[in-house]
């Protein structure tokens, strides 16, 4: 598909094609300049990569284990690839779905389950807060087909234990005395 402007004062013309149909892979696509004639004057090739579907989603986290503070986030970082194991380079929309801890970015669509966010360029970092209470849960990442869950563990917040105690021990002289009394 595509629509034509034409500049008559010049004699110039160009295309503007969309949904132009690409294989898999790597794709030639050569623009042809023509005279009056219809004579190619110059032409110039450039080779555009289309990726399939997604197939893996790879995730890259500090740690699985973090502090039930509330206030402290989990950063994750959030790769989508092909089914040739390329960096997915579109625009693609994902699923984020914790049962634990707060997924701190914004939902494109509040009426569906979880948090769909888009991701440009086939990376993301997302981030989540930790919740005030201790648990365990996961994180459920969906892109198309794909699917990745990445445990989480929130430990209590640890704080310096003080102990003070007073021991007391009393002992009777007449316990000492008796020796047939026993301890």
């Amino acid at each position: 598909m595509g629509k034509e402007v034409a500049w008559d004062k010049e004699g110039i013309s160009g295309f503007d094609y969309y949904a132009v149909p690409l294989q898999r892979g790597s794709n030639a696509l050569t623009v042809r300049a023509t005279d009056s004639s219809g004579k190619v004057v110059s032409s110039k090739t450039i080779r555009i990569y289309a990726p399939d579907q997604i197939a893996n989603i790879i995730t890259r986290e500090q740690t699985h284990v973090l502090e039930a503070d509330g206030v402290s986030e989990l950063q994750i970082a959030i790769s989508l690839k092909d089914k040739d194991g390329g960096l997915y380079p579109g625009s693609a929309t994902i699923t984020l779905d914790s049962d634990i801890g707060t997924v701190l970015r914004e939902d494109k669509d509040p009426n569906q389950a979880g948090v769909q966010t888009t991701i440009d360029g086939g990376e993301a970092l997302i981030s989540v807060r930790a919740p005030s209470a201790p648990g365990k849960g996961n994180l459920v990442i969906k892109a198309g087909n794909a699917e990745r869950i990445i445990p989480l563990q929130f430990t209590p917040q640890l704080r310096p234990m003080i102990a003070s105690g007073i021991i007391e021990v009393a002992l009777r002289s007449t316990t000492w005395a008796n020796p047939s009394t026993t301890m």
